[in-house]
């Protein structure tokens, strides 16, 4: 899918220097409106982020932009493949991760930084389907919370004002029918509770740090938050190793030591994986083992978090 309107052919354009420029009292007056405003969904209908400055929408087809570039000349049709940027294990299809929303921000921010776009209303449209709409949700609705202040509810707005659009809750990793949804808002206000704890920073974030932790090669390590990390469980078997991916628990020691974690907590069977890899290692170890697409039981929730 082209990442932007310059990657399609050619059209006539109308000289941005000869535009209406877009002042903020204007916006302004446009989002107290459109705040009120409800629309049903339709693939193509223009729908505003920041009414009269940015726009979102969806295509399911690339003839279908070049028509609407076409017969839109003043607008600035973009598009990015980060919110396709989620690999599902079973029926899950996001949310996409932090790596994702940060450089999302970034280029759209940088659309609004560009002179050449001043005045033409930015259009950011992506696929039809309710995957890759729910996860442009997320990020047009992070950009609006992260980057221009708005409240998680301010910033989910533009979307609740949207009837039968394709956004639904995100779901557990399983086949199994989902009994826990997460929300774009959901998600939304966990991100600015990261950000009111410090435990994110738009400006501090390490990009190439997390990818690199979250790479397969690394052991698909995430920092949860300061004290806590997240990483696939090791494989001590060759065959099954080499089958699926996984590494070996010399691998996270090493990594461990970095990031300075003093215990793991295995959750899967203990036949994994030797413990004594990591006990050699000064790191103390606990298993909590519960089946795999469940929801573990109470009480051992409650030794999870006395951990």
């Amino acid at each position: 899918r082209p990442s932007d309107s310059a990657r399609f052919p050619a059209v006539p354009r109308t000289n941005a220097a000869h535009l209406p420029p877009i002042d903020d009292f204007s916006i302004q007056m446009g989002m107290n409106n459109a705040a009120r405003t409800k629309s049903k969904w339709a693939p193509g209908r223009l729908y505003p982020v920041i009414p009269g400055r940015f726009y979102f929408t969806a295509h399911a087809e690339d003839n279908f932009t070049r028509q609407e570039i076409q017969q839109n000349p003043r607008h600035f049709y973009f598009s990015t493949d980060l919110q396709e940027r989620y690999y599902p294990f079973c029926a899950d299809f996001g949310p996409v991760d932090l790596a994702a929303i940060v450089q999302f921000v970034d280029h759209i921010q940088s659309k609004f930084g560009d002179s050449r776009l001043r005045n033409r209303p930015l259009v950011y449209y992506c696929a039809t389907d309710y995957e890759s709409v729910s996860n442009t949700a997320l990020l047009l609705s992070s950009f609006l919370l992260l980057q221009r202040g708005f409240s998680c509810e301010d910033a989910f707005q533009p979307f609740e004002n949207i009837f039968d659009a394709p956004i639904v809750p995100f779901r557990d990793p399983t086949y199994h029918p989902s009994t826990f949804p997460i929300t774009v808002l959901d998600c939304l206000r966990g991100l600015n509770k990261a950000r009111e704890l410090g435990w994110f920073s738009l400006s501090e974030f390490d990009l190439d740090e997390f990818e690199d932790l979250s790479s397969p090669d690394c052991g698909d390590i995430s920092i949860i938050c300061p004290k806590f990390v997240a990483f696939r469980g090791p494989e001590d078997d060759v065959a099954t190793a080499e089958k699926s991916g996984a590494l070996s628990p010399d691998v996270y020691v090493e990594r461990f030591a970095e990031l300075d974690v003093v215990k793991v907590v295995r959750l899967n069977e203990a036949s994994t994986y030797d413990k004594r890899a990591f006990e050699r290692a000064g790191l103390a170890h606990v298993d909590l083992f519960f089946d795999d697409c469940t929801t573990p039981p109470e009480p051992l929730v409650a030794r999870f978090l006395a951990e």
